[in-house]
């Protein structure tokens, strides 16, 4: 409870009360009793409150200006709407103190402990508030332009609508604060821990970003066209609908991050790490990927035209209605990729690592997979009509009724494969290995087979008519039922294969073999010879 006399001077004015001070300090009563009074609106400018106990007192809307509240007792009261302009705090207890609406610019605050104060809508223009603990503070709409808070505690503040315009933030902490919709132009986040943090529909656009540390942050909607990111860390961000277009991004830390419909446009993410990051629906037509890892992340429907993904990590993702139209992805890795029903017609993919793969339904005609990985991949009904796979490893892929017509497989290794009712007419299979592979019902007419091995694979009721097989290895292959009529069979090796029901009419088997062959019900009929000319 306050002493009334003392009260009463107070309400005198500052300068009754600084001269009652100082005939106190000559009798050392220096601790003012004005807990829980009511000084609403009074003028106390240039007034000596140090050292008093003000704790509860309601002082809104009073002028403190210049005002000195060293080692003041302040818990607990309600400076809300106060002129502190010049006032001093050092040692002060600000426990629970009402600060909304005050203005505190110029003051100086610098490691006072304001945690989950209320400081909505106040003025700290140029304020210092270096290592000030306001964690779980209510900046709300608050005024800090040009504030030096080097090193503060903001950690789970609400700086919702705050300005920040000028303010220095290095060192600061700033992890799960709200900064939705705050002015951040002209503040360095380079090297900031903004781990947690709500950026949410915030512009920073072209800001310095480098090194920074968003992870876990809500970022959504947020814009960061053209601004420098690298190296950062934004690990299981929310950036959903963000604009990242033309964002120096390389080396960043995007994995587990939402980036569902995010705008990532000619953004240069080279080397970045996406691994498991959800890009539905996301536009990163023209984007820099080179070497970018995204092994297990969501590309359904995304937008991936012409971006360069040379030596990309796309294993276990997600890319079924992917748009990659024009886009590099030699050296890349799609191994156990799910890839079903895409366009990659025409596209290079030499060397590529796609082991595993799902390309059931996908286009691949005229595509380059040269010395491409396709072990074990799905692909049945997919189309690769013209597509080159020279020296490819197809081993055990399943291909069934999928579309090579006049594809280029020369020397590819195809064996154990399922080639079941595949259209193989006009294919080049020369030196390809064949050996185990299913490819009953298969359509090989007129395909190319000079020396390629077929030991052991089933072809029972395949076409291959006209098809060139000379020098082929087809030992103990079923052949039952199989079309060879007008086949070029020369020096083949069927020994041990089963040709019962076939048709070899018309087919050349000068030096083939045929030793243990299973000849029932075939039916050979040796070409006639024309007759000369005279």
């Amino acid at each position: 409870m306050a002493d009334q006399q003392q009260l009463r001077i107070l309400r005198k004015g500052t300068l009754a009360w600084n001269t009652w001070r100082v005939k106190q300090g000559e009798m050392r009563k220096l601790h003012p009793d004005l807990s829980g009074a009511r000084l609403i609106k009074l003028n106390l400018a240039g007034a000596n409150l140090s050292k008093a106990d003000l704790s509860g007192a309601n002082l809104s809307g009073a002028n403190l200006h210049g005002a000195s509240l060293n080692a003041a007792n302040l818990s607990i009261v309600n400076l809300s709407r106060a002129d502190l302009r010049g006032a001093s705090f050092h040692g002060a207890n600000l426990n629970a103190i009402n600060l909304s609406e005050t203005i505190l610019d110029g003051v100086d605050l610098s490691g006072a402990y304001l945690y989950q104060v209320d400081l909505m809508g106040a003025s700290l223009r140029d304020a210092l508030l270096r290592a000030t603990k306001l964690n779980g503070a209510n900046l709300c709409k608050a005024d800090l332009g040009g504030a030096d808070l080097t090193g503060a505690n903001l950690s789970g503040a609400d700086l919702r609508k705050a300005n920040l315009e000028r303010s220095k933030l290095a060192q600061a902490d700033l992890r799960k604060a709200d900064l939705r919709e705050a002015n951040l132009n002209g503040v360095d986040l380079a090297a900031m821990n903004l781990t947690g943090v709500n950026l949410s529909g915030m512009n920073l656009a072209g800001a310095q970003l480098i090194g920074v540390v968003l992870s876990g942050a809500s970022l959504i909607e947020a814009n960061f066209m053209g601004a420098d990111l690298h190296g950062a860390d934004l690990s299981g961000a929310d950036l959903r609908g963000a604009n990242l277009a033309r964002a120096g991004l390389s080396s960043i830390n995007l994995k587990d991050t939402l980036l569902n419909g995010a705008d990532l446009s000619l953004a240069d993410l080279s080397g970045a790490d996406l691994s498991r990051a959800d890009l539905n629906l996301a536009n990163l037509s023209g984007a820099y990927l080179s070497n970018i890892n995204m092994s297990g992340a969501n590309l359904f429907e995304t937008n991936l035209s012409e971006a360069r993904l040379n030596g990309a990590d796309l294993r276990d993702a997600q890319l079924d209605g992917a748009n990659l139209a024009g886009a590099n992805l030699s050296q890349v890795n799609l191994g156990s990729a799910n890839l079903s029903g895409i366009n990659l017609s025409s596209f290079i993919l030499s060397g590529s690592n796609l082991s595993g793969a799902n390309l059931v339904g996908a286009n691949l005609s005229r595509a380059n997979l040269n010395e491409a990985d396709l072990f074990t991949v799905q692909a049945r009904g997919a189309v690769l009509c013209y597509v080159s796979l020279c020296r490819a490893n197809l081993r055990r892929a399943d291909f069934s009724k999928a579309d090579f017509r006049e594809a280029n497989l020369d020397s590819a290794n195809l064996s154990g494969s399922i080639l079941y009712g595949a259209n193989l007419s006009q294919a080049n299979l020369n030196e390809s290995n064949l050996s185990d592979a299913n490819l009953s019902q298969a359509n090989l007419n007129g395909a190319r087979l000079s020396g390629a091995d077929l030991s052991r694979a089933n072809l029972s009721e395949s076409d291959l008519v006209g098809s060139d097989l000379y020098m082929a290895y087809l030992s103990r292959t079923d052949l039952s039922g199989a079309n060879l009529s007008g086949a070029d069979l020369r020096g083949a090796n069927l020994s041990g294969a089963i040709l019962s029901g076939a048709n070899l009419s018309g087919a050349l088997l000068q030096g083939a073999q045929l030793n243990g062959a299973l000849l029932i019900e075939a039916e050979i009929h040796p070409l006639k010879k024309k007759p000369s000319s005279v």
